[in-house]
C-alpha cells in the first residue's frame, strides 16, 4: 500500500462522498451559443427547480441507483465496522 493510501485510509478521506453532482436530480452545467458568444448554464436542481452549486449537498439527495442520504450513513456505518475488525 502506498503511503498516500496509508495517509488518506489514517485520516478517513472520502472520495465519493454524497454532493450534488452524485444526485439524480444534478443537472450539470452545459455550453450553449447565442448569437454573439458562448454562455455557460448554471449547475442546476431538477427537484427544487434552484441553481446549486456542485460541492453542496441538501435532505433530498439520492443517488443515481436510488440511495438516500439516511440509507448511504447506514452503509458508511457497516463499512467503518468492517474496517474496524
Amino acid at each position: 500500500m502506498s503511503l498516500l493510501k496509508r495517509l488518506r485510509k489514517k485520516i478517513g478521506y472520502e472520495d465519493n462522498i454524497p454532493r450534488c453532482p452524485s444526485c439524480k436530480y444534478y443537472k450539470q452545467p452545459v455550453f450553449y451559443t447565442t448569437l454573439t458568444r458562448k454562455r455557460l448554464s448554471p449547475s442546476f436542481c431538477r427537484a427544487f427547480v434552484i441553481n446549486v452549486t456542485p460541492n453542496s449537498i441538501c435532505d433530498m439527495w439520492t443517488s443515481k441507483k436510488g440511495v438516500t442520504l439516511d440509507s448511504y450513513d447506514k452503509l458508511l456505518e457497516v463499512e467503518m465496522h468492517k474496517d474496524n475488525k
